[in-house]
């Protein structure tokens, strides 16, 4: 009889965690997993959540007013969490612990300093850079404090051959007395060449208009943006804002009724051929997103999700299969 392994979400968001500890249930005969409380302040997110974990209680407060009782009679066996990454990244203007945003991850660490939370296993996601701040240094102190093996991996989907570049730091926790290997120590890492974004994305003829950009609006950002194509083999890390701004926010899909390699083209190319009219410039749909985090096909947003609401919560999100991988190497650990 597999073991039942209590669970507590924290900074759940849309839920990619819950998502991918179903999807190890699936292949597991050992671990079950229950998701006994997610924890998230984000009212969009919390919908989402509660849309697709009808059953979860989902506690919409921040952690760090949440009952120190309630915490502690959880019983809890894994932390998963995703902190707030604002604090740690150029955008967010580095304030790290000094931004009110780093109060959740700073409660999380007196809760296990206090031995209110006293997990077998923690896994925390964060962006890169996070490795870098005095936030992090607070936390593996605490993972020393108190008797954690940790490891620090950077990985990206496209290790695991999803075309999708999303660098990610994760800090894997563990109370075993064995040291935690490296990932790569069990599988075999993905490159470049093993990745197609082709059979990511939709047929042409099923992307609804509202996707495509005016060709003006195509040709005034065409130099900051990043296009790809069906025979490309990646695209760039969405973000919260795409959809909004152009640069640095996430690929832009080149369609056209005869075929065009993307990596052939030079920009001149490109823009000759979205100035002619015989290629169109498109977003992502958040289908297409979703499929490229590993969202299970049974996920879904409800109706009353916004479009750039949904493009916000994906790029606040994690990719489920690098975390359902993390997972099964946390707990072979």
């Amino acid at each position: 009889m597999a073991e039942v392994i209590n669970v507590l979400e924290l900074f759940s968001g849309v839920g990619g965690y819950h998502c991918a500890l179903n999807e190890l249930s699936k292949d597991s005969v050992k671990y079950s997993f229950n998701v006994k409380a997610a924890v998230d302040i984000n009212e969009a997110a919390n919908t989402v959540y509660k849309h697709n974990f009808q059953n979860t209680p989902l506690i919409t407060k921040a952690i760090e007013t949440v009952s120190e009782k309630f915490l502690r009679d959880l019983n809890t066996d894994l932390v998963v969490m995703s902190p707030p990454c604002q604090p740690f990244t150029r955008q967010g203007h580095k304030k790290d612990v000094d931004d009110q945003r780093c109060n959740g991850l700073q409660s999380v660490i007196s809760y296990l300093e206090r031995g209110i939370l006293k997990p077998n296993w923690i896994l925390l996601e964060n962006v890169k850079g996070f490795d870098e701040s005095e936030a992090f240094e607070n936390y593996v102190k605490c993972l020393d404090f108190c008797g954690y093996q940790h490891r620090v991996e950077f990985l990206s989907p496209i290790d695991f051959g999803i075309p999708n570049a999303r660098l990610r730091c994760y800090v894997l926790a563990s109370k075993s007395s064995k040291r935690i290997q490296p990932l790569s120590s069990k599988m075999k890492f993905q490159t470049l060449n093993d990745c197609s974004l082709g059979s990511y994305l939709l047929p042409t003829e099923s992307v609804p208009e509202e996707y495509y950009l005016k060709n003006e609006t195509a040709l005034k950002y065409l130099p900051v943006m990043d296009v790809v194509a069906k025979d490309s083999t990646h695209c760039m890390c969405f973000t919260k804002s795409y959809g909004r701004y152009y640069e640095g926010t996430g690929s832009l899909v080149l369609e056209s009724n005869s075929e065009i390699s993307q990596t052939s083209l030079t920009s001149t190319e490109l823009k000759k051929y979205v100035t002619s009219c015989n290629a169109k410039l498109r977003r992502f749909t958040e289908s297409e997103v979703l499929q490229l985090h590993c969202y299970p096909s049974w996920f879904e947003f409800p109706d009353s999700i916004t479009m750039k609401q949904r493009y916000k919560l994906l790029g606040n999100g994690l990719n489920v299969l690098v975390v359902k991988e993390l997972l099964l190497h946390l707990f072979g650990s």
